[in-house]
Parts: C-alpha cells; sequence; structure tokens
C-alpha cells in the first residue's frame, strides 16, 4: 500500500471501526488482565488468557464489522495470526530501540502502539482480510 492509498483509506469508515475494535480489545485485554490477577492467577498465565480472549475477539470483530467479511476463513484467520506475530515483533523492537535511546517511557510505550497500529490496519486491510 502506498503513502498516498494509505492517507485515503485513513478516511473511511473502515479506519475508525478498526481503532474501535482495537482500544477495545487492548482496554479488555487490560481489564481481563487484571480480573485474572486478582482472582489469583500467576502473571503469566493471566497475560496469556488475557491476550488469547482479546486476540480472538479482534479478529472476529474485525472480520465481521471492520472489514464486513462473511463466512470464516483459515486463511484470513491464519494471515490475521502472522500479522499479530509481526506486530509483536515490531513493537518490541522499537520499544526496545527507544528505551537503549533514552526516549521518555511514554514516548517507548505510545510511538510503537502508533507504528504497529498504522502498520496493522494497512496489512489487514491490503492482505488479511481483502
Amino acid at each position: 500500500m502506498t503513502i498516498s492509498r494509505l492517507r485515503k483509506s485513513l478516511g473511511q469508515p473502515e479506519t475508525l471501526k478498526f481503532f474501535i475494535v482495537g482500544c477495545g480489545c487492548a482496554f479488555l485485554y487490560t481489564v481481563l488482565v487484571w480480573a485474572f490477577l486478582q482472582a489469583g492467577l500467576n502473571g503469566l498465565f493471566s497475560g496469556a488468557l488475557s491476550y488469547l480472549i482479546s486476540f480472538l475477539i479482534s479478529y472476529f470483530a474485525q472480520q465481521y464489522w471492520t472489514f464486513a467479511r462473511q463466512g470464516g476463513s483459515g486463511r484470513a484467520f491464519l494471515r490475521y495470526f502472522t500479522l499479530q506475530v509481526c506486530c509483536l515483533i515490531v513493537a518490541s523492537v522499537c520499544t526496545q530501540i527507544l528505551s537503549v535511546a533514552g526516549a521518555p517511557k511514554v514516548v517507548a510505550g505510545a510511538l510503537p502502539a502508533l507504528i504497529v497500529a498504522v502498520f496493522g490496519f494497512a496489512a489487514s486491510r491490503a492482505w488479511v482480510f481483502r
């Protein structure tokens, strides 16, 4: 996707839906981690279970609401999973680079999130749910 096509797509209803789902699932993840920790589960299990639940809800919301694709697709699910792994790697590497460079912690957290959100939207639209 070229920069001009990305700029044009940012004005589309899909864009708002994508970010609503993403923010909603990030909030859900946070609440689930808190609830599981409050229930006495360890941090690793709480994070993993919360991520799995949020991932599945995000996939189905993006497929059926954001991009309005009817019918399940194993190929789309595998692509979404692959995209999420790539986003995890990109966010982690960016966070590490910013941390080592001495960026403020808020920047080291927010900038990778923004980069991954734009990358995730572009890849979801052009590759995962096309």
